[in-house]
């Protein structure tokens, strides 16, 4: 946490640094000058002093932010819908600039559940305070500056505050320019694709993503008949070829089954022949065997008497 307290507040403790560079950049032109200089003297180069510490370290802050601006803490494809990852990419800010401060401050607070008129409005509230901050520390340097005038130096220490006072007004205004260009950075990837989320406008999300969702699944339902009307045209030929095989089977079974009642009626004839000829068989050897009786009857006999002396 005071990490990034510090990264937020970077304005405060500017300030120390650029009156203490200010007192050590006068105390060194004082001692290299090398020459008798009355308090007045000192006076306004320590005012000149602290006005060219403000113009050295604004113009490393510009710098800065312009190669923030250009590297881009956003990536193209940064989609910041989804408050979870809001929350972890304003965790992964690490630069120090206004850039990276004010959008870690506008993540943060909508991964917090900020809705997104609030965090637009923060987002105004951060480009009107700093423009402000910007205007009064301007206007402080350059009256700093032209205040030295008044300390009655002699004339190089005042031509000296008169351009560190122009150079400081000059660079506020590079700086005015790069307030309204992190502004539009801000608007431009994080605010535009936050979106509106009031109710209003959610139920308006709401009612489109139903629409969508009916018309996908109307188009679902149209793809799903027509996969279903070509499975049962696909179903029915088959059906049909079936019958048409099962036709073909019966005509075949029934002319199995009168070929096999041919063939029992030539069986049942060829037994009959069978036993016709079995009795003609049977008959002509009863034939035969009646003949060779009857021959045996006809044929001629002899009769033998023989008289026995034995018997009287």
């Amino acid at each position: 946490m005071t990490a990034k307290k510090s990264k937020c507040c970077g304005n405060h403790a500017k300030l120390p640094l650029t009156v203490l560079l200010g007192i050590a950049l006068a105390a060194a032109a004082g001692f290299a000058s090398r020459a008798e200089l009355a308090c007045a003297d000192w006076a306004a180069l320590a005012a000149i002093g602290i006005a060219a510490a403000h113009f050295i370290l604004s113009a490393a802050d510009a710098i800065r932010i312009c190669l923030a601006i250009k590297s881009g803490p956003l990536p193209d494809g940064f989609e910041p819908a989804d408050r979870a990852v809001a929350a972890e990419r304003a965790a992964a800010l690490a630069g120090r600039t206004p850039l990276h401060a004010r959008l870690r401050h506008l993540l943060t607070a909508w991964g917090s559940g900020a809705t997104g008129p609030q965090v637009t409005a923060m987002a105004s509230a951060q480009n009107v305070r700093a423009q402000t901050v910007l205007a009064a520390e301007t206007a402080g340097i350059v009256a700093l500056a032209l205040i030295s005038s008044g300390f009655g130096p002699d004339q190089g220490l005042l031509q000296a505050g008169t351009a560190v006072a122009a150079l400081n007004l000059l660079l506020g205004i590079v700086r005015f320019q790069q307030t309204a260009c992190i502004a539009g950075y801000i608007e431009g990837r994080l605010l535009a694709r936050i979106g509106n989320d009031t109710p209003a406008a959610a139920a308006a999300d709401f009612a489109k993503a139903a629409k969508e969702a009916a018309s996908a699944s109307a188009d679902t339902l149209a793809a799903a008949q027509e996969k279903a009307s070509a499975r049962l045209a696909q179903a029915q030929d088959a059906i049909a070829k079936q019958l048409d095989r099962i036709a073909g089977l019966a005509s075949t079974i029934d002319q199995t089954l009168q070929l096999q009642k041919s063939v029992d009626g030539t069986l049942k004839g060829v037994t009959a022949a069978e036993e016709f000829k079995s009795t003609l068989l049977e008959l002509k050897r009863h034939l035969a065997d009646s003949d060779q009786l009857l021959k045996n009857a006809a044929r001629p006999r002899t009769l033998r008497l023989v008289e026995n002396p034995g018997e009287d």
